[in-house]
């Protein structure tokens, strides 16, 4: 099926090469022709049609709901890029050549066969989350990517710095995109006819670029089709390098992500090359040959698509979701009438309803507030690039008009006391659910472990921050808080001339606290061990022996190369380790970087599951769908392994 729908994609584009490549070989463009066609894409069809996508496909509220997913694609193409300059130095490409090269490993053809291959594999669900992307690839492309197209010549030679033009960073599709947001953010009508007419205009950008394509191609003659060390490197780096990226990037980064937005993601990354592109390389004096040859000869591969390597990738990702996500599923049980039926009535009640209403309107006026200044700074840079103080001027008009309003807005929606979306969801969503459970227990936004326990139970790192806490109140003082802990370095790049200061995550997970059965000589600890790829030592991340502590061995070898045990007093330690405790020991410390602390009445636990509990909604999708039901089946899910999980030491 997959691979009729690929070629039912593909015959129309190569209808249309073929089209331009016959009528050029029989002689009907002259000689200009190519260059004054290239120039009516650019400057009229190619801003038209995406100002009228941007207005057919995005309303406000989407571009604020789905703003999230811009992280992610601006991580991928800013990496993209860095491999991408370092392929062209490794490889040796040619001049006239590296701005196809690198524009090809991160660019992709979005609008002319991103979206409908998209809408063809996923349906209507995946247009949104393709806008999101196509953002991006647009910004990209019109921005750094043309700057490297038209800069990289054959010849060798480039502009020099202080004849750079900033408006060249603003060429008129991208000015095309950036009209359409200010329509969007000052609600503008478009009358119909204008409309139509725009629809008639921006419809004859993909006919005529792939007419381009095969004018190119009748005057280069299929030569051009080849596959050297140059094309070689580009195509992999168009599908393979950059799927790869992006696999990592939403693997890395995007555990929660929805499967949709997934699939999205990597099929516009593995998407074939802009159209543009020999348009762009004949604008720069590149190598228009080449850009054409590597036009065609990724459409020709677009069916690698469909191979079982990325079928496979999407596979793991969904099981690696399934498996990490929310045991909401896993631990439900079958004796919950009585607290569903009080959480319905609860959520049915006039009071709970105009609350939850508030709520929602909270939460939203929060999120486009944000939405709305990041806008308005981001006019206003682009404005003032390109008018100096005029464009400021101008700038702060937009801000007055479209910041004002809402400002006004929210005043009268706070009353003046303003709120975070955190407390808010804390206070008025996760908390009345847990006091239909726990009527002791509550939720709340930030931790009061101390500090020493944390360190020793997470990696040794050096800034921790732990919020969102679940206290029980119980006959064991069980709480339960997230935490996430890293350190920054230094990073200094090949040449020695630049310094960057990286992020690097030590500890994301659950740190839990309750109170020891009897009292504890001394303290004990346990941490998980690992073994190092290649020379097989046993690597430590975790703090080592510390003073007034000793380290012990179990009587099992296999347990003394799963973790470490250090404490003060090992008459103490072995009474604790017993084999119930050990056997626990083996299915937790061992499979999932789980650490143990226990001093006098305290014991503390980690579990490194790179996630949060009771995660914060951060779109306005998920606000709009906030349900009081559907957030008791996720938090008594988590409440239910919780407890499973510490019912050995209770």
């Amino acid at each position: 099926m997959l691979f009729l729908v690929s070629i039912e994609s593909i015959i129309p584009i190569i209808a249309l090469i073929a089209l331009g490549y016959i009528l050029q070989k029989r002689g009907w463009f002259q000689d200009s022709f190519g260059n004054d066609l290239s120039k009516l894409i650019m400057n009229v069809a190619m801003p038209v049609s995406i100002f009228v996508s941007v207005l057919k496909y995005l309303t406000l509220s989407k571009l604020i709901q789905l703003s999230g997913g811009l992280l992610y694609t601006f991580i991928a193409f800013g990496l993209g890029y860095v491999v991408a300059f370092i392929s062209v130095k490794l490889f040796r490409v040619r001049a006239g050549r590296r701005g196809t090269v690198i524009n090809t490993f991160v660019n992709a053809n979005t609008i002319f066969i991103g979206l409908p291959l998209n809408i063809a594999l996923f349906g209507d669900d995946a247009l949104a989350y393709f806008l999101i992307y196509y953002i991006t690839n647009t910004v990209s492309t019109w921005t750094l990517g043309v700057y490297l197209m038209t800069s990289d010549s054959k010849e060798g030679s480039v502009k020099k710095a202080s004849s750079f033009n900033w408006r060249k960073l603003l060429p008129a599709p991208l000015l095309g995109f950036l009209v359409a947001v200010i329509f969007l953010l000052l609600s503008i009508p478009v009358p119909t006819a204008i409309t139509n007419t725009l629809n008639y205009i921006g419809g004859l950008t993909t006919p005529l670029s792939l007419l381009y394509i095969g004018i190119v191609l009748a005057k280069a003659g299929f030569k051009t089709i080849r596959f050297d060390k140059d094309s070689i490197v580009t195509l992999a780096g168009r599908f393979v390098v950059a799927p790869l990226i992006m696999f990592c990037v939403l693997h890395l980064m995007a555990a929660n992500m929805v499967a949709a937005e997934y699939r999205t993601f990597m099929i516009q990354s593995a998407t074939p090359a802009l159209a543009v592109l020999p348009i762009l390389a004949n604008q720069g004096d590149g190598d228009v040959e080449f850009a054409t040859n590597v036009d065609e000869t990724d459409r020709l591969a677009l069916l690698q698509l469909l191979n079982p390597g990325r079928n496979a990738m999407i596979l793991l990702w969904n099981a690696r979701r399934e498996i990490g996500g929310s045991v909401a599923s896993e631990f439900m049980q079958s004796d919950r009438e009585e607290e569903l039926e009080r959480i319905r009535r609860l959520e049915a009640s006039p009071d709970y309803q105009e609350k939850l209403k508030q709520l929602r309107e909270k939460m939203n006026s929060n999120l486009q507030w944000k939405m709305y200044t990041i806008v308005c700074v981001v006019i206003g840079v682009f404005l003032f690039m390109l008018f100096r103080y005029q464009g400021l001027i101008a700038a702060a008009v937009i801000a007055f008009f479209v910041l004002y309003p809402r400002y006004k807005k929210r005043q009268e929606l706070f009353g003046g006391a303003k709120e975070d979306n955190e407390h808010l969801y804390v206070e008025n969503m996760l908390n009345p659910i847990v006091k239909e459970i726990f009527p002791e227990g509550e939720i709340s936004v930030n931790s009061d472990f101390p500090l020493d326990a944390i360190r020793s139970v997470i990696p040794s790192s050096r800034t921790y921050k732990s919020y969102r806490q679940i206290s029980f109140h119980n006959e064991s003082d069980l709480a339960v808080a997230n935490v996430y802990a890293y350190h920054t370095e230094e990073r200094t790049s090949s040449d020695g001339k630049h310094q960057t200061t990286e992020t690097v995550q030590d500890f994301r997970g659950q740190v839990y606290q309750m109170r020891f059965p009897g009292a504890f000589d001394g303290h004990i600890r346990v941490v998980p061990t690992r073994t190092s790829a290649f020379l097989k030592r046993e690597v430590q991340d975790y703090p080592g022996t510390r003073a007034g502590e000793m380290k012990i061995d179990t009587e099992d070898i296999r347990h003394n190369e799963n973790y470490n045990i250090y404490c003060t007093d090992e008459l103490a330690a072995r009474n604790f380790l017993n084999p119930t405790v050990l056997d626990w020991f083996d299915k937790n410390i061992s499979q999932s970087q789980t650490a143990i602390y226990i001093e006098d009445h305290e014991l503390y636990i980690s579990r490194y599951t790179d996630r949060d509990i009771f995660p914060l909604p951060r779109t306005l999708e998920e606000i709009d769908h906030l349900s009081l039901m559907e957030e008791y089946k996720k938090l008594r899910g988590e409440i239910d392994f919780i407890q499973s999980f510490t019912a050995i030491f209770q």
